[in-house]
């Protein structure tokens, strides 16, 4: 009997329910795939094994240590294991490895690829052949499945050369970044593969976008402490492709090798931006205001759900909402359309990688100015403020959780009007938070003020992986 694929959408209303009792029924059918498409936020069931029920979440043999511990104190009945695609209920070597720094309904300003939507496939075997599961077989195999990301990129020449051939547009200028993305650093070892590689991508397309520059191509290198499974590697080059699509960037080249030590994906990507226009964090002058895109936070309390899904309960959050900040861990989305309004009205930005306060230091550090901000204009999600509310501590992860994967840009006064105007114009939410000050009493130095004006004693700026 041939595969075949029967395709049911569960992006309206009553998801989330819908979902289960597919789950329930024929949890072997079941399997989440990612689509770039503006609508509302949808349950997430991953594929694997799945559990339905909270009663099951601490041992079964389909089952086993459920990352998302008790469930029904979670007040998460039924939906405690959907908090993110990459849940499957299943620990990768027994326990998991901690996520670094510890997208999307009740975020505002999502553009271009906007709010993902989750369709979800029922998919039928042949009988006797189950998911391909079995590793690949030397690297000519890896290569075959990337090939295909190549397709839209002549100069890849398809991966069948060493080397690529990148022609930059006349007039302008290359922009190049380099990051990387490690296990157990920036992701769990039982991600999603798929969301694995789309954070990959669009860690290193938020630093180009803050740049004012438009994707192109990138390289990736990838270390495998083994042979990854063909499912595995087909799930991360769908990734790859949902993110590609959205973010309008094509592979051009790369390598992989085997070594000891966690899986990590190093990607350089290539922007272009007009000839002198690229925007640098070094050019903040003392009387700037301060502006970040989108709402903060929100990765930093996925990733501390991602961890123990227990604190849904504790922050008094919706399923929806849970789901909403575990979705903007797994899957940032860099604010394409920005781009163009930083280079016309932004004198400096950079991409908020680190936390708030981290960057925005070393945007004043570099600049040879220092900042004030005012927590209470600090952009928030719905599901944040809510968090947040509750629990009055987390505005210190709001301010220093990192992995927002926003803008962060110094506007001159005069051109803040028209900055707001032409960010609004492109569907990109951008709000004021605070304004740059002479480098007294030293650059670099900034304070955080509270509802009523006082500084705030922070115990940490952000991340520092040294």
């Amino acid at each position: 009997m041939r595969s075949t694929t029967h395709e049911r959408d569960y992006s309206g209303r009553g998801c989330a329910r819908n979902a289960l009792d597919l789950a329930r029924r024929r949890p072997d059918r079941l399997r989440v795939e990612h689509r770039c498409r503006v609508d509302r936020p949808a349950a997430v069931v991953a594929g694997g094994s799945f559990c339905t029920s909270p009663s099951r979440c601490t041992g079964s043999k389909s089952v086993a240590n459920c990352h998302f511990r008790n469930c029904r104190r979670a007040c998460l009945p039924d939906l405690a294991c959907l908090l993110g695609a990459a849940h499957n209920c299943r620990a990768a070597n027994g326990r998991h490895r901690q996520g670094r720094r510890g997208h999307h309904g009740g975020s505002r300003g999502h553009a271009d690829c906007g709010v993902l939507r989750h369709k979800f496939r029922s998919v039928t075997h042949p009988p006797g052949s189950p998911p391909t599961s079995s590793p690949i077989t030397g690297e000519a195999a890896i290569i075959d499945i990337l090939a295909p990301l190549t397709a839209r990129f002549p100069g890849a020449f398809a991966l069948k050369d060493d080397c690529a051939a990148l022609v930059p547009t006349p007039g302008y200028d290359l922009v190049l970044k380099t990051d990387a993305v490690a296990e157990g650093v920036h992701f769990f070892a039982d991600d999603a593969a798929s969301d694995i590689g789309w954070k990959a991508l669009a860690v290193n397309v938020s630093d180009l976008v803050a740049k004012g520059a438009r994707p192109r191509v990138y390289l990736m290198a990838l270390a495998f402490p083994a042979p990854p499974s063909l499912h595995w590697l087909r799930d991360f080059a769908r990734g790859l492709e949902q993110a590609q699509t959205c973010f309008g960037i094509t592979l051009a080249g790369g390598d992989t090798d085997r070594r000891h030590g966690p899986l990590s994906i190093t990607i350089a990507a290539i922007g272009e931006v007009p000839a002198g226009r690229m925007v640098r964090r070094a050019a903040a002058e003392a009387g700037d205001l301060l502006y970040v895109s989108g709402t903060l936070g929100d990765a930093a309390l996925g990733l501390k759900l991602r961890s123990d899904g227990s604190q849904a309960a504790q922050w008094e959050l919706a399923p929806d909402d849970a789901l909403a900040l575990v979705r903007r861990y797994l899957r940032p989305e860099p604010r394409l359309a920005l781009a163009p309004v930083l280079r016309d009205h932004a004198r400096a930005a950079m991409d908020l990688s680190d936390g708030l306060v981290k960057d925005l230091g070393r945007m004043m550090q570099a600049s040879g100015t220092a900042a004030v901000v005012h927590a209470a204009k600090v952009p928030l999600s719905k599901p944040a403020a809510a968090a947040q509310a509750r629990t009055p501590a987390l505005l210190i992860d709001v301010l220093t959780g990192g992995d927002d994967y926003e803008v962060l840009a110094a506007v001159a006064p005069d051109r803040a009007k028209s900055f707001e105007q032409a960010a609004a114009a492109a569907g990109i939410a951008v709000a004021r938070i605070g304004e740059t000050t002479p480098r007294r009493p030293e650059a670099g130095r900034v304070v955080v003020q509270d509802h009523d004006g006082r500084q705030l004693d922070l115990v940490r700026s952000g991340w520092d992986h040294f």
